[in-house]
């Protein structure tokens, strides 16, 4: 069985970080020939530092399914991104709304974060972790054009939550027909996500494809958001954290300790070690 976590709201605690009681505990799971890997919405620069931590050989899941990575040099096994003309009528939507989107995309063969400036303390989160780690991928630029990248990974929103469920409302019944589109509230800031990718990134995708490459028969996943949610119905078992978004929501998954008592842990010492 392969089992594969996310990281934001469960693998990690709240502050972000890996514990070291997860550290070594999922370290010996695979020491000891488990299979075990992540799927995340956090790109490889900020996933790396705990894929490193945890020892994990195995491909991983990022950007919500938009790529699967060899960790051992960071090669993109698998992608799905965007071609510049199809972005046209999505922009446009955006902008008449007085919306401002941030561009992540590859330029030249380098990863970019593109945006006009910070509106909101959604942004102002984001972009502060991301300047603390001295993030090289952001860049603010003046305005956008019709096509404003190819490459690209996704079209981010970051605002109120009630403003972003009707957005979200008004693409499905709009342009946002042709794409995957992920809104979650971020476990940090509290500020939605609304992000626009190509259809077929997902994790629930990304894990059918992890299941080929590696080829197991089945896996186990661990999520605590609406964009694991395909990961998980596709998984032969499933669980989410106690104080996950999805269990106060109400989602039937049999649930786990929470993610500051280190419940994807536990699970694994309890049940495989």
């Amino acid at each position: 069985m392969l089992y594969i976590s996310d990281l934001d709201g469960t693998l990690l605690d709240s502050n972000g970080e890996l514990t070291d009681y997860s550290v070594d505990t999922i370290r010996k799971f695979i020491d000891e020939g488990g299979l075990f890997t992540i799927a995340t919405a956090r790109s490889v620069f900020t996933a790396e530092r705990f894929i490193r931590q945890l020892g994990i050989s195995l491909p991983v899941i990022l950007r919500n399914g938009a790529f699967i990575y060899e960790p051992g040099n960071f090669e993109i096994l698998h992608s799905n991104l965007l071609g510049g003309h199809e972005l046209e009528n999505i922009m446009e939507f955006f902008l008449h709304r007085d919306l401002h989107p941030i561009l992540h995309h590859i330029e030249n063969g380098e990863f970019r974060v593109d945006y006009t400036g910070i509106y909101n303390y959604g942004e102002e989160h984001y972009f502060d972790s991301r300047k603390k780690e001295d993030d090289r991928r952001l860049r603010i630029i003046d305005g956008y054009d019709e096509t404003p990248c190819s490459d690209c990974i996704s079209i981010c929103i970051i605002d109120d939550n009630d403003k972003l469920r009707i957005i979200h409302d008004e693409l499905d019944e709009g342009p946002g027909n042709n794409f995957m589109i992920h809104r979650y509230i971020d476990t940090y800031s509290n500020h939605t996500w609304l992000e626009i990718s190509h259809r077929e990134a997902t994790k629930g995708n990304a894990c059918r494809n992890l299941i080929e490459i590696t080829e197991s028969k089945y896996y186990t996943a661990f999520g605590d958001n609406i964009n694991d949610l395909d990961m998980l119905k596709n998984a032969e078992k499933a669980y989410i954290p106690e104080n996950s978004h999805l269990a106060a929501a109400g989602f039937d998954f049999e649930q786990i300790a929470s993610n500051d008592e280190d419940g994807v842990a536990s699970f694994i010492s309890r049940n495989l070690l």
